[in-house]
């Protein structure tokens, strides 16, 4: 809402459907972009939150160490940006920066699927309509979105990568983590996840180590940066695999996580 000058009467407009809206709200209230890329940025990955930064940026580390991340990409040449929330004003804002900066672009967005069958939520459709521009024209930039299988990149945590970081034993774990662990809600305090886990610390003394992921103290009480910041790093490609294998389709090539980063690789090479 705002009111012209000269005029008698505010107006109402929606950026829902009118993307100026959201170019003036962005310069009015002085809206930034939420990164500024290093020299040898060669791609922009588009994700919910920092969370899901470390998690990404975990997993990049993890297979480049073990020489499988797909070339041209590489750990130096990725970055980030939060794009999540449904915070349209936000996404705007740094879509329009990523054009401008001329990189190809990744989106990956949690599907937040309930269960196997269970639809999730879907792209938006500027994200689908330029992606479709892009497969059958080679219009604009490079561009891919993929959602994941799983609920979300929570999801794909391994019970043995939890017991290891608590220092307890996996029965433990199964005792206290007993449902689906790749469409349960594990992301909030309250959930049976986070229930479970608190039993586990109660029972044994066994407390998350202290980290900083990217300049943030990672606090205890938010699954979140427990999952991203300590639990998912710590696990091995062979848990990782082991992880994307109850939801990878059958006759899959490669695991869900090595897709992502051969989709970004694909992207690089096409934009070269």
């Amino acid at each position: 809402m705002d009111r012209p000058i000269g005029a008698r009467a505010p107006r109402v407009r929606s950026g829902a459907t009118d993307k100026e809206v959201l170019r003036e709200a962005a310069s009015s209230l002085g809206v930034l972009p939420s990164a500024i890329p290093s020299d040898n940025a060669a791609i922009a990955i588009w994700l919910e939150g920092d969370s899901d930064v470390w998690a990404i940026e975990s997993f990049a580390r993890m297979l480049e160490q073990a020489g499988l991340l797909p070339q041209p990409l590489a750990t130096d040449k990725m970055f980030f940006v939060f794009g999540g929330g449904g915070d349209q004003l936000k996404s705007f804002v740094n879509g329009e920066y990523l054009n401008a900066l001329g990189l190809p672009q990744f989106y990956l967005r949690d599907s937040d699927k309930e269960a196997k069958d269970h639809p999730g939520k879907a792209i938006p459709k500027d994200v689908s309509d330029r992606v479709d521009k892009w497969n059958n024209d080679r219009e604009g930039l490079p561009i891919a979105v993929m959602m994941t299988r799983k609920r979300e990149i929570e999801n794909y945590l391994h019970p043995d990568a939890i017991g290891r970081v608590l220092g307890v034993e996996r029965q433990l774990v199964d005792q206290h983590l007993s449902f689906d662990m790749d469409f349960a809600d594990l992301s909030k305090v309250g959930t049976d996840f986070w229930r479970g886990i608190s039993k586990i610390k109660d029972e044994t003394g066994a407390r998350f180590p202290e980290r900083i992921c990217r300049g943030v103290s990672l606090k205890h009480l938010k699954p979140k940066h427990m999952i991203c910041g300590i639990i998912l790093p710590e696990m091995s490609l062979e848990e990782i695999r082991e992880r994307c294998g109850s939801t990878d389709p059958e006759g899959t090539k490669c695991c869900e996580i090595e897709a992502w980063f051969k989709q970004m690789a694909e992207l690089i090479e096409a934009h070269a």
